[in-house]
């Protein structure tokens, strides 16, 4: 209603109206899921709020949302299949304001303006108990040539966490409480160097409360705090065709995971049609 653009995914909030999906999208939690897509993201690397709090890639499900912005206000909200279990459903939302020109509305790095958000998720069982929590506050500030980028998550876990030690045994551990944020601050150097490059620089911080988590394989590993640290390069030749430089250290915190990265340099090449 009032506009006819329907983005399935990304920035969603790029027109003012109200609009209804049903089928399969992001979920609108916070504000990275607007740069899930890698032509969308800046960096390579998501934050360590999505990789470590929302499956790494971001929340996706089937369902029904719901969206829409007027003025400086904007909203969403969703009911989907369960996100932490193979039955029960999820359902939450996002509130957001934003003080000048919104930042979200534009792939342009000149707009300017403060966006803030709160968000919340709970995840249930077939029997309608929440299982988890989720809940989040996101803050955006872009003026001149810098953008700065803030998220906060914090799960709520409402049952202890249970090991299957694979021969029909179960090893009850603590409840997987799990606090973690991430500030993002890009800067685009275009007009002094005259070269379409985006720097970046990323520290996030990941918190669990149990210090026992499965790994990949289904093996219970021991977990700990988690530090990153992001520097990296955007090139982009065209509206098609970007190349990204990104260098990640963990300043010394580390994990038993088995593909857990202390030092990691990545490039990617992203060719947009």
């Amino acid at each position: 209603m009032f506009d006819h653009s329907i983005p399935p995914r990304g920035r969603i909030f790029n027109n003012q109206g109200f609009h209804i999906q049903v089928g399969r999208f992001d979920l609108p939690f916070s504000s990275d899921y607007q740069n899930f897509a890698n032509k969308d993201r800046m960096t390579i690397t998501a934050p360590i709020t999505t990789t470590r709090m929302q499956f790494s890639n971001g929340m996706n499900s089937d369902g029904i949302r719901s969206y829409g912005s007027w003025n400086m206000f904007n909203y969403s909200a969703f009911w989907t299949d369960a996100m932490y279990a193979d039955n029960g459903t999820t359902l939450g939302g996002r509130l957001g304001v934003s003080l000048g020109q919104n930042i979200y509305r534009t792939h342009k790095n000149a707009a300017e303006g403060i966006e803030f958000g709160v968000s919340h998720l709970s995840d249930l069982d077939k029997n309608r108990n929440v299982r988890r929590s989720v809940y989040a506050a996101d803050l955006s500030f872009s003026y001149g040539f810098l953008k700065l980028q803030n998220e906060l998550m914090w799960l709520n876990a409402h049952n202890n966490f249970l090991h299957d030690n694979g021969d029909g045994t179960f090893v009850e551990l603590d409840k997987p409480n799990e606090l973690g944020y991430h500030t993002t601050l890009l800067a685009n150097l275009e007009n002094f160097i005259h070269y379409p490059i985006t720097a970046f620089a990323r520290y996030g911080r990941w918190q669990p409360h149990n210090k026992q988590a499965d790994d990949f394989d289904g093996r219970l590993v021991e977990v700990n705090n988690i530090s990153a640290l992001s520097l990296g390069l955007n090139y982009k030749f065209n509206d098609y065709f970007k190349l990204k430089f990104e260098y990640t250290d963990s300043l010394g915190t580390s994990t038993q995971e088995r593909y857990f990265d202390k030092k990691l340099g990545i490039a990617q090449m992203v060719v947009a049609f």
